[in-house]
Formats: C-alpha cells, structure tokens, sequence
C-alpha cells in the first residue's frame, strides 16, 4: 500500500514539475479576434435524434411499462436508434445460455424475438444492435 502511493506521489511530482504543465502568460501581440456574424448561415447541422434502447426487465412483454415504454420511444421519431442486449436480462441478451454439445444445441429466442419485434415496430430509420454480452461457456 505505501510503495503503492510513494509511486502515485512521484508520478504526480514529475509531471507538476515539467514545463509542459506550467502556467505561462499569455504571449503580447499574438491575441487572436474573435467575432460572431449572426446573420450569414456558413453551415447547418445535420445532428438527428437517436436514442439507444436497451434490453431490461421492462423490455418483457410481460412488464407492465413495457407499452407505455415502446410508445415513447415510437413517439421521439429517431432516425438513428440503437438496440442494445445487455447482461441484466440474459435471456433476452444471450440466446444460447447452455454449451452445446456435440449432439445438441440449446438456442431460445422466446425473449430475444419479441424484443426485436417491438425494437423494429417502434422506431424508424437505421437501426443499430449491438450485443454486449458473451455467454459463459465460451471462457
């Protein structure tokens, strides 16, 4: 613990101590102007709404938020929505859970296929999935 924070002190010390960190004035004569013309368009954004929508225990069909949840997220129009499968529901996020064998495979979309279902129906524009989750018998 002590060599620990001596090493943490020394680290610190060796970068306040560089000229890199110093605080310097600022150089005379090398101010730059800024403004601002207000009434001249140079660009527009093209940010869109997006949202990430992520597999929960209110994303079963059974849970009694999961309508008034895919509503809202009908109801932000967004045109670049994510769907993200997460460990917090692992059949809805992994849909092979058990280890397959050399004879037999476990698959189970039961929770997977309804979320996807309501994930497409509810929102527009591109769609994105990404599964952030890794079944345990593959370590």
């Amino acid at each position: 613990m002590r060599i620990g924070i001596g090493i943490l002190l020394t680290v610190v010390a060796t970068f306040v101590a560089t000229p890199t960190f110093a605080v310097l004035p600022p150089a005379a004569g090398n101010a730059v102007k800024v403004s601002a013309n207000w009434n001249e368009i140079t660009g527009m954004s093209e940010t869109v709404p997006t949202t990430q929508h992520l597999a929960s225990a209110y994303t079963l069909r059974s849970n009694s938020l999961n309508k008034p949840l895919l509503k809202a997220l009908r109801d932000l129009h967004t045109q670049d929505t994510r769907l993200q499968l997460w460990y917090t529901v692992p059949r809805q996020a992994v849909a092979e859970l058990k280890e397959p064998t050399a004879t037999e495979t476990f698959w189970n979309f039961q929770y997977i296929d309804p979320l996807f279902s309501d994930f497409y129906a509810n929102t527009s524009g591109r769609h994105h999935v990404n599964v952030g989750t890794i079944p345990r018998w593959m370590f």
